[in-house]
């Protein structure tokens, strides 16, 4: 939802927009970091949380890019769907982009 909101979308723009990668590079770390808070926890209760790099991947950025370039504001269900595919879709095993 804070993404979403008009002051949302208009700082995710100014991020991609600055000069440099530096913001976007610090916008990357932030996000992990609260992911692997997240997965932490998840852990903690005897769960196994899907890796942050594939969250990243088949999550947030099919749903930035709506946010963003398609300018549609995702339900709650299409979020669901999204992470629920995770387990669904083929794992990239190369290492390709990604990261954890």
């Amino acid at each position: 939802e804070e993404t979403s909101s008009t002051p949302g979308r208009s700082l995710l723009r100014d991020v991609l927009c600055h000069a440099g990668h530096e913001n976007a590079g610090k916008c990357d770390g932030i996000t992990r970091q609260q992911i692997d808070a997240l997965a932490q926890r998840a852990t903690e209760r005897g769960e196994t949380p899907p890796a942050t790099s594939l969250i990243i991947e088949r999550v947030l950025a099919p749903l930035l890019y709506r946010i963003l370039f398609a300018n549609v504001i995702p339900t709650a269900q299409e979020i669901h769907a999204l992470y629920a595919g995770i387990d669904a879709a083929p794992h990239d095993t190369t290492g390709g982009a990604s990261r954890n």
